[in-house]
C-alpha cells in the first residue's frame, strides 16, 4: 500500500512538473495552442477587469444550475469563460475574505478574523495583489466595495471611485423604507445609526441606488482608460446582494411571491454544535426583524428571499452594462474577466441568515474566469477545489509577472489548458467563535467537509464536524460521533492538521507535494 501511494505521489508530481515545462514554453512563446489546431496570440500586458459581488450563492445562479434565476450576464460569462463550481473562501466575513484576495494569504498569515482589523495593522510589509500590478506599469482602480478601504486604499489602488446618490442609510431609495428609517429615528434620537428594513423595493432606473452609480462610473472609467492606452486592472464591486437587498421593482417583479421557496433544509442541522452557527446574525440588525434569527417566519423568510434574488438579478444587469462596455471600447479581446464573490450566504438554510459559519452554503462561492485567448478554457466547467488564494498566483501567471514567493495559493492556469490533471485534493476555511477564544478549522475534500472547533490557548479540540457530501450534499447532519464514520475521521483529522500547519506560514502551499493524495480514501 506504502509503495503504491508513494508511486501515485511520483506520477502526479512528475506530471505536474511537465506541465510546468510545458507552460513556461507557452509563455516563452506568448501563445497559447487551441483546441481547434489554430495559435490564438496572447497580449503583452492584458487588462484585468475584476467584478466583485457581495454575498452571493453559487447556487443561485443559472450556470450554476438555479434554472429558476435571471442571470444572462454571468450565464454568458459562464458560456465564454471557465467555471469553477467547487471555490471556496477561507473566512466567510467580508473583511478577511477579500484580504486574502488581495494578498494570496490565508487569514492565519495576515492575522486578520473582523471586518475591523485593517490589512497593515498585522502586516505591514505585506505585497498586494494591485501593487504587482501598478509596479508593472499597470493603472490600476478600485469603483465601489472591493477590498480594504481609508486611508489603506492609497497604498493599493491608484485610483479610487465611491459611488453618491440621494439614498437615505444603507442604501435606501423607496418611500416606504424612508418612512421606517424616519420613525425610528425619531424614537431613538440618540441612536448612531437607524435602523432600515432588510430590503428595498423602488420603482427606480438601474442606475438610481449605489450599485447603479458604480455602474456608471465603470462605464466611465473604461472610456477614459481605452484612450490613456496604459493596460489596467480594474476592480468594481458591487454589493447589492448583501443585507439589505436592494433592487429596482422591476426585479423584484421576476420573482412573484408565489414563486418563492423556501430552502429544503429550513432546520439547524442535526447534531450540529454550539459553535457550528452563529448565535446572531446580521437580519436581527434591521428594522421590524426577529430578535433570533431561528424566530424568522416562513412568510417573513420568504419576502427576504425575494428580496435576494431580486439582487441577485439587479447585479447581473449591472455586470452586463459594464462587460458591454468593455466590448464597446474594443478591450474585451485583450481584458481577462473574473467574476467573484467574496463570501456566500444563508437565506434560511439551516434556519440561518447571512454568513459567519464553516458550513458549505457560506464558504462555497461562484468563480468565473474569462481568458479570450486560451480557448481550451472557454465554455468549460470545472469541479476541481478550488480556493480564494489561488486567484493572485493565477492573475500574475496570466500575464507574465513576478508575484511575492510567499504566496499560500496554487495558479489554476493549468487547469485552463487540462482540467483533467491531478490537483488538490482539500480547501480549507475558518471560523473564530467567543471573540477569537475558539477557531473552527475546516477542510472540503472530495467527499466529505470536516471541521475541528479548536481551543487556541491550548490547542485542545472541543468539538468535530463531519457532512458526508455522497449522501448530504446540504450538510444536513454532522456523523462525526457515528462509529461508522470513526476510521474517516481519524483519516480526515491527520490531514486537516498537516494542511493547517502548512497554512500558518506564507508560502506554505507553493510546493506541489504539499496537496499529495489522501493517504487513504474510506469507504464509507
Amino acid at each position: 500500500m506504502i509503495k503504491k501511494q508513494a508511486r501515485q505521489i511520483y506520477l502526479c508530481n512528475l506530471l505536474l512538473l511537465s506541465l510546468i515545462i510545458l507552460l513556461s514554453s507557452f509563455q516563452r512563446a506568448g501563445t497559447v495552442r487551441s483546441t481547434k489546431d489554430t495559435k490564438t496570440q496572447a497580449p503583452d500586458k492584458p487588462n484585468i477587469l475584476l467584478i466583485v459581488w457581495d454575498g452571493v450563492q453559487a447556487q443561485r445562479l443559472g450556470s450554476f444550475g438555479a434554472d429558476y434565476m435571471h442571470t444572462p450576464t454571468i450565464d454568458k460569462l459562464s458560456q465564454t469563460g471557465f467555471t469553477f463550481q467547487h471555490c471556496f473562501v477561507h473566512q466567510a466575513v467580508c473583511n478577511p475574505s477579500r484580504l486574502t484576495l488581495l494578498t494570496g494569504l490565508r487569514p492565519d498569515a495576515i492575522k486578520v478574523y473582523d471586518n475591523q482589523t485593517p490589512l497593515h495593522k498585522n502586516s505591514p510589509d505585506v505585497t498586494t495583489l494591485t501593487q504587482v500590478f501598478h509596479n508593472n506599469g499597470y493603472t490600476t482602480v478600485k469603483i465601489g466595495g472591493v477590498v480594504s478601504g481609508g486611508k489603506e486604499d492609497n497604498m493599493i489602488w491608484d485610483k479610487t471611485i465611491k459611488a453618491k446618490g440621494s439614498w437615505v442609510g444603507k442604501g435606501y431609495l423607496s418611500p416606504e423604507s424612508k418612512k421606517i428609517i424616519a420613525e425610528y429615528q425619531q424614537e431613538h434620537p440618540k441612536a448612531k445609526t437607524a435602523k432600515g428594513p432588510a430590503w428595498d423595493m423602488a420603482d427606480v432606473s438601474d442606475t438610481s441606488y449605489a450599485d447603479g452609480k458604480s455602474t456608471v462610473a465603470a462605464i466611465s472609467e473604461l472610456k477614459q482608460l481605452k484612450k490613456g492606452g496604459k493596460p489596467f486592472f480594474m476592480a468594481v464591486g458591487l454589493s447589492s446582494t448583501h443585507l439589505p437587498f436592494r433592487a429596482p421593482k422591476k426585479y423584484w417583479d421576476m420573482y412573484p411571491p408565489e414563486s418563492i421557496r423556501l430552502p429544503d433544509n429550513f432546520y439547524n442541522p442535526k447534531n450540529m454544535l454550539e459553535y457550528s452557527m452563529n448565535k446572531t446574525s446580521e437580519i436581527d440588525g434591521y428594522a421590524n426583524m426577529p430578535k433570533y434569527q431561528e424566530m424568522v417566519s416562513d412568510s417573513l423568510a420568504r419576502i427576504i428571499l425575494r428580496g435576494y434574488q431580486a439582487s441577485i438579478s439587479y447585479a447581473d444587469a449591472l455586470t452586463g452594462m459594464i462587460l458591454n462596455e468593455l466590448k464597446k471600447q474594443g478591450l474585451d479581446k485583450n481584458t481577462i474577466v473574473v467574476f467573484w464573490s467574496d463570501h456566500a450566504a444563508k437565506v434560511g438554510e439551516h434556519h440561518g441568515w447571512a454568513k459567519h459559519t464553516n458550513f458549505e452554503i457560506d464558504t462555497n462561492i461562484p468563480l468565473v474566469v474569462r481568458v479570450p485567448w486560451i480557448e481550451s478554457a472557454i465554455d468549460k466547467k470545472s469541479d476541481k477545489l478550488i480556493e480564494t488564494v489561488d486567484i493572485f498566483p493565477s492573475l500574475t501567471q496570466l500575464c507574465k509577472l513576478d508575484g511575492p514567493a510567499n504566496l499560500q495559493g496554487n495558479s489554476f492556469v493549468p487547469l485552463l489548458l487540462d482540467n483533467n490533471i491531478p490537483w488538490k485534493e482539500a480547501a480549507l476555511s475558518q471560523y473564530p467563535r467567543e471573540g477569537g477564544k475558539i477557531m473552527g478549522h475546516s477542510m472540503r475534500t472530495e467527499d466529505y467537509r470536516y471541521t475541528e472547533w479548536i481551543r487556541v490557548a491550548n490547542g485542545a479540540i472541543v468539538g468535530r464536524e463531519l457532512y458526508d457530501h455522497k449522501v448530504d450534499p446540504g450538510e444536513n447532519v454532522n456523523v462525526a460521533g457515528d462509529k461508522n464514520y470513526k476510521s474517516t475521521v481519524e483519516e480526515l483529522s491527520v490531514l486537516l492538521n498537516k494542511r493547517w500547519e502548512a497554512s500558518v506560514t506564507p508560502g506554505g502551499f507553493n510546493s506541489s507535494s504539499a496537496w499529495g493524495p489522501l493517504t487513504e480514501k474510506s469507504k464509507k
